[in-house]
């Protein structure tokens, strides 16, 4: 009898908002013992095509592919499976722009709490190379606060959000 063994060394999910038309690389994670070895740049790269091409099977073009990471002045590296600091640090090298804004994520669902603890990664477009625009940011936040069932119209922390970024602009 023959045994297949699957090992898979990093992980990322990507989620594709519509009609926002934006993208967000949600979750990656390599194995420890995998780390610094450049398989996650590899496969967030890769992921980065994917969630664009996904975009356009929806008639889209990726206005805008972000990410969220833990802020290190928030998050203390015991509080992590991976040092924030050298997370962000990490990112930045890759090319991410960290948005200028006080990044709040609303709760994930029903009975948890928003979470001001993150920073919101702007991901270079695939296809350009762009970073996207304080337009296509607000699309991102109004979509994720949709999505999870916060009215981003009522929210003060989405007003809070836009007011910064329309400083932006």
């Amino acid at each position: 009898m023959f045994r297949r063994l699957h090992l898979v060394l990093t992980i990322v999910l990507a989620i594709v908002e519509q009609p926002q038309d934006v993208g967000l690389l949600a979750y990656v994670a390599t194995l420890p013992e995998y780390q610094i070895q450049g398989l996650a740049k590899i496969t967030v790269n890769r992921m980065a095509e994917d969630t664009y091409h996904m975009a356009r099977q929806f008639g889209g073009t990726l206005r805008g592919l972000f990410g969220e990471v833990n802020d290190p002045d928030k998050v203390s590296a015991d509080e992590d499976s991976f040092d924030p600091r050298k997370r962000l640090a990490m990112y930045i090298r890759w090319g991410y722009q960290v948005v200028p804004i006080d990044y709040v994520q609303p709760a994930l669902g029903p009975g948890q709490q928003k979470f001001e603890g993150l920073k919101l990664l702007n991901i270079p477009h695939p296809g350009t190379g762009d970073y996207a625009g304080p337009k296509a940011i607000a699309a991102f936040i109004d979509g994720i606060y949709r999505e999870l069932g916060t009215d981003p119209d009522t929210s003060p922390d989405v007003a809070r959000m836009y007011a910064q970024l329309s400083e932006l602009a």
